[in-house]
């Protein structure tokens, strides 16, 4: 029988206990699962931050930004620089409120002077693209729609949850974005220099794709609206008089 995905990605640590199988814990399998979004930001899941020390640092990664609660041990802390994220993927969690309390941008900034920052979740697809769309908007200027374009232009798999997409949406006027400067589908080359765009080399520099941005949701607490049951007219409600009068007879 094929692997599920996600044992695929994962290798489960298994044992008889009184002749039932029991997986004890989720072990990452080792491989580079990120992309470089940005000169010096990559993201990714967290496998990419169990690999090797070698595979981190030929990408000249100096710094891991980890997003949510993760069980397995940071690989690395001897050797890089860590901040840790305490957020759930739930649309509920106020992750921008968490971001700016441990000053992710400041962090993600530093990291990249210094060489690069690895920034990751479990499965680097929603927390890790959203900590990473907020600093692209904050340093950039660019409304959410944008920094998301650019960041799935080399990961595509990137997909926030509907409430950390709202948080963003409301991001853009903290952040002084032009929004109506970026109503196109920008790529990600638009992102790199002349020279860094020789450099790489890749197909994925010229890459597009698109992602809906939705409306902000409602700050009270959403109630469906009542719908009135929908009758027949109150003439086929009545009795029908020669009916009756038949049964009468």
């Amino acid at each position: 029988m094929q692997q599920s995905n996600i044992e695929s990605s994962l290798a489960l640590t298994r044992h008889n206990r009184g002749g039932t199988m029991v997986v004890d814990y989720f072990q990452p399998q080792p491989y580079f699962d990120a992309n470089e979004v940005s000169p010096g930001l990559w993201v990714g899941s967290l496998p990419a931050e169990q690999c090797p020390l070698e595979e981190l640092q030929k990408r000249s990664i100096t710094h891991v930004l980890r997003c949510g609660l993760l069980y397995v041990p940071a690989k690395h802390e001897d050797t890089l620089a860590y901040l840790k994220l305490d957020v759930v993927d739930l649309p509920s969690s106020d992750i921008l409120s968490l971001c700016r309390d441990n000053d992710t941008n400041t962090f993600i900034e530093n990291a990249r002077k210094a060489g690069g920052v690895l920034v990751h979740c479990q499965a680097g697809v929603s927390r890790s693209a959203t900590v990473a769309t907020a600093y692209l908007m904050c340093s950039q200027h660019i409304g959410s729609e944008k920094a998301l374009r650019l960041i799935q232009a080399s990961r595509p798999c990137v997909g926030p949850n509907i409430g950390f997409r709202a948080q963003l949406k409301a991001l853009e006027e903290e952040c002084n974005c032009d929004i109506a400067k970026y109503t196109g589908a920008p790529g990600a080359d638009e992102h790199f220099t002349p020279a860094e765009r020789a450099a790489r080399g890749r197909e994925w520099l010229n890459k597009r794709s698109g992602v809906d941005v939705p409306k902000p949701l409602p700050t009270g607490v959403w109630k469906p609206k009542r719908i009135s049951p929908v009758l027949p007219p109150a003439e086929v409600l009545a009795p029908d008089a020669n009916e009756g009068a038949g049964r009468g007879q």
